[in-house]
């Protein structure tokens, strides 16, 4: 049920329906538009908005779908339903090129091979299609609605003859015509007319007389006369009688076809009401497109969660010029039955009732809405609404008394199923006793299990709010800064109406604010003061929060970006090796194999020395060209790590954003705590104490340094590094030297594979570079390994490498090698 009669004028829904109106093709569509009804069956409710968001789909995916020849023959079969009855020719046309479009689009579901469109699919299916209708059809009439001749054996012979007719009196005519001329009794430029159906001859009104034959009309001027010669006024006759055969015999063949039609009327009217259903639907689906709306969750409840819900009218308004449109949010359940919006006027708490009231409307009318797509609702079997002035001269009623005939219907009408609006509750009377029937009311719709949103100023109804379980405040966001509502809706707490800021604002005198501040009870104005400080403090507080975020995330891409800038750099190192390798190997290859040939060719002459000769200077040659080609690939080489240096230097000097530890007294320093170097930002754990000496270990060394130079991190730091440290390297301990705090730096890579170990060996390099070492050791495996390989290689490419060299540890079956450094 629907209260009152006008509510879909007062929620905006007949705009609603025109514009979905004017993207009807046809009048079928737009008589579904008017049969729009409210339903609380879920499953229909289900299956509309289905059917939307389906079509939705054809109109931005596909090209294909008939939009032509969408025409309303309902009234062409009403009117030929009785037996004699017959349609036109221009109405078969229609009824041809209409079913045509029928037949079209029941081939489009049918061929949905993937199954798109199950919804629409399955309402096709209930449509059948007629080729004896259009086949019948097509041998009275061809594709431009005119009459076959050979639609009948009958009128196939009277056009024949009346052809030959016509023919012999356009011949009678002409020589008529020459004779004339010929005489002067005519112009030598005239020619031949046709007025109603005849051919006349136009002769100067001086000599009509000249020509015998019947004057059959004359000019406006009168000076032409047209004239029917007598000899061919027979002709004419038979030539009419012929035309009223034809005549006969075509609507006897119309007659004849009708009837043949005829009983599949009902089929026919049954085939254009899915015509009619896919005009309205695709009405929908644009203005769903237009307004971009989708179909919330329907579940069989009665609670509401429309997430970033927008007021369609107001959103297209907007479009139009390019204005935003803020969205809210909405829940109502059973902890918040009712929401009781309170705020500042002009604030948007009317538009907020009334974008809930046309949302839920048109999702129980099969309208798809401008919501999240996340969002859900609930079925009501009633809406009632109580918004603007209902004074009536005529029923002899007051604006307050129209609210108060509403309040009684509702109270005696809402159930649990119930939805119900309610815009400046309580007002239209003195405020005490008018607030103190609205609270009355509230508390009685509240107890029935009614769910609703009402607005309203009054204060007592938001303390009413504050204490009752199932009613819950909220409050439309102002700025009292700058002097202007946000149209935010903000649930939890109660809004100011912020009367005397917006009095002053607009310029109200002083003191006469003044006078109205000092008639106000301390009580209410220290209610608004907390309304209004809370409110500010909360956007403060938001406000404060979104720039946090927006830094910390800001902070997460740097930190992203540099260590995706060193990964890039460390895989470019990787791949100028690993093609090294490649290219030593096949000029190897190429050596060998022109060596081989060289010893082929010298065995071949049996040692011929002129040859001899000749082969030798060929593989010099050869050789030479070989060593040109490696010199030039070594340039090529060295210019790429040359810039992958380059950046890796410029990488360096940029600020990474510094992390942050918390910093503890240095006196209790034990093994296994992690410290901070001063004056650096890297974290090391303490393997072993000796005296004022402190060994510390990093990810890449180990170094000596005494307790002065170290800070103890609290112990969320330490969690924090240990977390860090769980994919860390192992590092060479090494004791010999507790007397000063020179660094000692030790790499051992032993056990891993060889792009991890690469990796680490980089990183270490350049720590030992920044740190000024002048000697370092890497301890790997013995043999002749990949991973040894690559170490190597790496090393002789370093500019900042002055030498390298190869150790054997006997008792460790491990090898050594000691990297000297510029």
């Amino acid at each position: 049920m629907l209260y009152p009669e006008n509510f879909e004028y007062k929620i905006g829904f007949i705009k609603i329906k025109n514009l979905i109106k004017s993207k009807c093709i046809s009048s079928l569509g737009k008589s579904k538009v008017d049969d729009i009804i409210f339903s609380n069956n879920i499953e229909k409710i289900r299956t509309e908005l289905k059917h939307t968001e389906e079509f939705k789909h054809i109109i931005l995916f596909t090209e294909n779908f008939p939009v032509s020849y969408y025409v309303d023959v309902n009234e062409y079969l009403t009117r030929t339903q009785d037996i004699g009855k017959y349609f036109v020719k221009e109405e078969l046309l229609s009824i041809r090129r209409s079913l045509n479009t029928i037949k079209a689009v029941l081939n489009f579901f049918k061929n949905d091979e993937e199954n798109n469109y199950p919804e629409l699919r399955k309402l096709s299916k209930k449509v059948g299609y007629f080729p004896f209708i259009t086949d019948s059809i097509d041998l009275v009439i061809d594709k431009h609605g005119n009459i076959k001749n050979n639609a009948s054996k009958k009128l196939s012979s009277l056009k024949r003859e009346l052809s030959g007719k016509e023919t012999g009196v356009s011949r009678i005519m002409h020589r008529i015509l020459n004779s004339a001329k010929s005489r002067g009794d005519v112009e030598s430029e005239t020619e031949l007319t046709v007025r109603e159906g005849k051919l006349l001859i136009p002769v100067p009104a001086a000599n009509k007389r000249k020509i015998n034959g019947y004057i059959f009309d004359e000019s406006a001027t009168g000076q032409t006369s047209y004239i029917e010669p007598i000899e061919i006024i027979r002709l004419n006759n038979e030539i009419k009688e012929l035309i009223f055969s034809v005549r006969r015999e075509i609507i006897k063949i119309l007659i004849e076809l009708t009837n043949d039609i005829r009983p599949y009327f009902e089929d026919l009217r049954c085939a254009y009401d899915f015509l009619a259903d896919i005009d309205f639907i695709r009405a929908k689906a644009l203005f769903a497109i237009e307004t971009k709306s989708e179909s919330p969750t329907v579940k069989e409840t009665t609670n509401i969660n429309f997430k970033r819900a927008k007021h369609p009218l107001l959103l297209l308004s907007n479009q139009q010029t390019n204005k935003k449109i803020v969205p809210s949010n909405f829940i109502i359940n059973n902890k918040q039955k009712i929401i009781l919006i309170s705020g500042p006027n002009a604030g948007g708490k009317s538009v907020a009732l009334k974008t809930v009231a046309l949302i839920q409307y048109l999702v129980q009318c099969g309208i798809q809405v401008p919501v999240h797509q996340s969002s859900q609702t609930g079925i009501f079997d009633n809406i009632f609404i109580d918004i603007g002035d209902e004074q009536s001269i005529e029923n002899d009623l007051s604006t307050y008394s129209s609210h108060l005939v509403n309040m009684k219907f509702f109270t005696e009408n809402a159930n649990n199923k119930t939805l119900i609006f309610i815009d400046e509750f309580g007002t239209g009377t003195e405020p005490l006793l008018g607030g103190a029937i609205a609270e009355a009311v509230l508390e009685k719709i509240n107890t029935i299990g009614s769910r609703g949103i009402i607005t309203t100023h009054y204060t007592n109804l938001k303390q009413l709010a504050d204490r009752t379980e199932g009613i819950i405040n909220a409050a439309m966001l102002f700025d009292s800064d700058k002097m202007k509502p946000l149209y935010l809706l903000e649930t939890g707490r109660p809004g100011s109406s912020f009367a005397f800021e917006i009095a002053r604002n607009n310029g109200l005198d002083k003191l006469v604010l003044k006078n109205a501040e000092s008639k106000i009870d301390k009580k209410q104005i220290d209610f608004e003061n907390i309304l209004k400080n809370t409110q500010r403090e909360k956007r403060n507080l938001k406000s404060e929060k979104r720039k946090v975020r927006s830094l910390k995330n800001n902070l997460t891409d740097t930190i992203e970006k540099y260590e995706s800038e060193l990964n890039d750099v460390l895989k470019k190192k990787k791949d100028i090796i690993k093609k090294a390798h490649t290219d030593a190997e096949n000029i190897l290859q190429s050596i060998n194999k022109k060596i081989e040939q060289t010893i082929f060719e010298i065995r071949k002459n049996d040692a011929e020395k002129e040859r001899t000769k000749e082969l030798r200077k060929e593989l010099k040659e050869f050789e030479n060209s070989e060593k040109e080609k490696r010199k030039i690939d070594q340039e090529k080489i060295n210019k790429q790590i040359e810039k992958l240096n380059s950046k890796r230097e410029k990488r360096k000097k940029k600020k990474i954003p510094e992390k942050k530890y918390s910093k503890q007294k240095n006196t209790d320093i034990q093994i296994g705590d992690i410290v901070k170097i001063k004056g650096q930002n890297t974290a090391c754990k303490v393997t072993h104490i000796s005296g004022n000496t402190v060994e510390v270990a990093s990810e890449s060394m180990t170094m000596k340094l005494k307790k002065e130079r170290l800070v103890k991190l609290n112990n969320n730091s330490q969690n924090s590094y240990y977390k860090k440290r769980s994919a860390g390297i192992n590092i060479i301990k090494n004791r010999d030297n507790d007397s000063d705090n020179s660094l000692i730096f030790g790499l051992d890579v032993r056990g891993k594979r060889a792009e991890e170990a690469l990796q680490i060996v980089v990183r270490f390099i350049d720590d030992a570079v920044v740190n000024q070492k002048s000697e370092v050791k890497i301890l790997h495996g013995t043999g002749t390994g990949i991973l040894k390989q690559f170490i190597r290689d790496y090393l002789r490419t370093q500019s900042v490498v002055k030498s390298y060299k190869n150790e054997r540890i006997e008792k460790g079956g491990a090898g050594i090698t000691v990297v000297s450094l510029c």
